[in-house]
């Protein structure tokens, strides 16, 4: 406890003086940084020095060929990929609102400094902007021009370029407002003009627009960095370290090259080593976050690996390890587990195809560490950077047995056609206060013959409806064991938590079955209990028993059980339910009655829909027991 309290008081410190005064030097001096952007532009454009791409991307696109102009096409009658998903632009967008404005909600977000613009809470989501300022659709266009020399391709890359030059200058409005995008938005913009840039004249006015606007996203990274002193950061921080990696690479002739390429390596073997557990989970304990974090991590050390910062071997070696864990977490058919909380955030993003899988770290990450990968692509930007002898239809995952993950307290389990997930993840460890977790400890997820049946919520939404993000993120909306309306973790804003107990997780694995134990103590303090559940999962079906150790507090106890928003119920008496998906048919069965009630579900950010859930009370000195077995056909 005295550590925690001394570390949160170096952060506060940190982030009122080291951080602050950054803010202040990099403000009142950014008009003399963007006049010195504009007087080294032509000079900084002769000196782009990008290699990212194995043969400066000459493989071009030979087996995505008709996805990349698909993609490239949609992009130019105005459409991008938000969360997932393409969007339509508002047709009557105005110039001046492209940038800032919540396409969704309908809101636009002021002008003024960037420090100054907050986002506004239950009115937009200031992710809409975010996402669009990313610009990754430049690289489908990018690559879409360099395969085709189609001028068309060009133009729209020439006005989304220059439409941002002229609408967000450097540190102000909703563009700059956080770091993170703007590390990402640069490593879009630079990978995209070097896979173009052959086809321009030298004198291109493009060559001097890119290199200002480089230059500007490394002085505003630089002093933006959302570091706390190096003790307390999360994923943003990386995303910063992407796009400093992005610029050095791209103009080693930059004043301050050295400087942040210096840093920006040992950061990222920092940061690579306390970010991602031993197991290949991030650690905030997030399937898709750790998706994201691979990524940018990946594409940082790529944009480093022609240049005296290359990072070592055991840096990849790290992200191979990553690569296993988001493997394991996804299925043969490309979908995924979702744990903790899913934004949808990517990197690179060529088309929403296969946004779900998460096995695209593993793919670059072995290309990256060895000859002997196979250089048959599966995914759209893996031959982007790479090339591909040709195109592999599917990736074989593992099957059968158990797969368990410590570090990241998650287990899983594959027999028969059953398919099950554990998790029991204590995100404090270590004195890191994640803020992408949930209250699912002592949770599980359940999949028969490849059909969802029981499932993680995912998070909906963040600024623009808090009541739902907190909702997504409680412990009544997952499949465990809950106290009236108390929390596992007591909620401090939309991404803090004040701890309340952690959880553990123990295996055992036997012939033609497993067994999962898990125990938590989040209710101890408040209560005097830990609930301790044993889920066992074989070729039959799965069982799982709750148990409560402690005197019987004056809460009521339920144990609550989240089904998929396709499944179809019908409850049968008051103990057994039929449970019914895409023509898959399941019984469950409970000893207590079955109570069902309305709750919600998103498959993905930005998109929240119905579902149901069970509850099934909790009765002390009982056995507490619920199964899940296959509908026997009775014809």
């Amino acid at each position: 406890m005295v550590q925690r309290i001394c570390r949160r008081l170096a952060v506060a410190v940190a982030n009122r003086t080291t951080r602050k005064v950054k803010r202040q030097i990099y403000k009142s001096s950014s008009s003399a940084i963007r006049q010195k952007a504009s007087c080294l532009g032509n000079e900084l454009a002769e000196g782009f020095n990008g290699n990212i791409f194995v043969d400066n991307g000459s493989a071009g696109f030979k087996s995505f060929d008709i996805e990349i102009r698909r993609a490239a096409e949609r992009i130019i009658g105005g459409s991008f990929v938000l969360f997932g998903e393409w969007f339509d632009l508002p047709r009557d967008i105005a110039v001046e609102d492209e940038w800032c404005t919540d396409f969704i909600a309908g809101y636009r977000f002021p002008d003024g400094p960037y420090d100054a613009i907050k986002p506004e809470s239950g009115v937009a989501d200031i992710k809409v902007p975010w996402e669009y300022g990313r610009m990754q659709y430049l690289l489908p266009l990018a690559a879409a021009f360099r395969q085709t020399g189609d001028v068309k391709f060009l133009a729209c890359y020439r006005d989304k370029v220059g439409s941002f030059a002229s609408m967000n200058p450097m540190g102000r409005g909703v563009q700059w407002t956080c770091t993170m995008e703007v590390g990402i938005r640069v490593f879009n913009l630079l990978s995209s003009y070097e896979l173009l840039r052959c086809g321009l004249c030298e004198d291109d006015p493009m060559h001097t627009v890119i290199a200002e606007l480089a230059f500007c996203h490394g002085e505003h990274i630089w002093a933006n960095l959302e570091t706390s002193a190096r003790l307390q950061e999360n994923n943003h921080y990386i995303a910063d370290l992407l796009g400093l990696a992005a610029v050095v690479a791209a103009y080693p002739n930059l004043p301050k090259a050295r400087k942040w390429g210096e840093y920006t390596h040992n950061e990222l073997m920092r940061c690579v080593r306390k970010q991602v557990l031993d197991d290949g989970c991030c650690f905030e304990r997030s399937t898709r976050y750790t998706r994201l974090v691979g990524e940018m991590l990946f594409f940082a050390g790529k944009c480093f690996a022609e240049t005296p910062y290359k990072l070592p071997a055991d840096f990849f070696e790290r992200l191979s390890i990553l690569g296993r864990f988001l493997d394991a977490v996804t299925g043969e058919d490309g979908c995924s587990l979702q744990i903790g909380d899913n934004d949808s955030g990517r990197v690179v993003c060529i088309s929403p195809e296969r946004y779900d899988d998460l096995r695209l770290v593993s793919r670059l990450a072995n290309r990256e560490i060895g000859p002997d990968a196979p250089d048959e692509a599966f995914f759209a930007e893996e031959e982007l950077f790479y090339g591909a002898s040709g195109r592999v239809a599917c990736i074989p995952s593992w099957r059968g047995g158990a797969r368990t993950f410590y570090d990241a307290g998650m287990a899983l389990a594959r027999y028969g056609d059953w398919s099950l997930g554990f998790f029991a993840s204590d995100g404090f460890v270590d004195e890191s206060e994640p803020g992408h977790t949930h209250n699912d400890k002592l949770s599980f997820t359940l999949c028969f013959k490849g059909v969802p049946f029981f499932v993680d919520p995912g998070s909906g939404v963040y600024t623009r409806d808090p009541k739902v993000r907190n909702i997504l993120r409680g412990t009544a909306q997952h499949s465990t064991l809950r106290f009236g309306n108390l929390e596992q973790n007591d909620f401090q804003g939309l991404f803090g938590y004040t701890r309340r107990g952690g959880a553990s997780l123990d295996v055992a694995e036997a012939d033609g079955s497993v067994v999962f134990r898990g125990a938590t103590d989040c209710w101890a303090t408040r209560l005097g209990v830990t609930h301790k559940r044993v889920v066992e999962v074989c070729l039959e079906g799965v069982v799982v028993k709750d148990d409560v150790e402690g005197s019987e507090p004056a809460v009521a106890a339920t144990r609550s059980f989240v089904l998929a928003p396709e499944v179809d119920v019908s409850v049968i008496g008051r103990k057994e339910a039929i449970l019914v998906s895409r023509g898959v048919s399941v019984t469950f069965c409970a000893e207590g009655d079955i109570v069902v009630r309305k709750g919600l579900y998103s498959p993905h950010y930005g998109t929240v829909v119905k579902s149901t859930i069970f509850d099934v009370p909790f009765e002390y000195g009982g056995t507490n027991v619920i199964t899940v077995r296959e509908s026997l056909n009775e014809d």
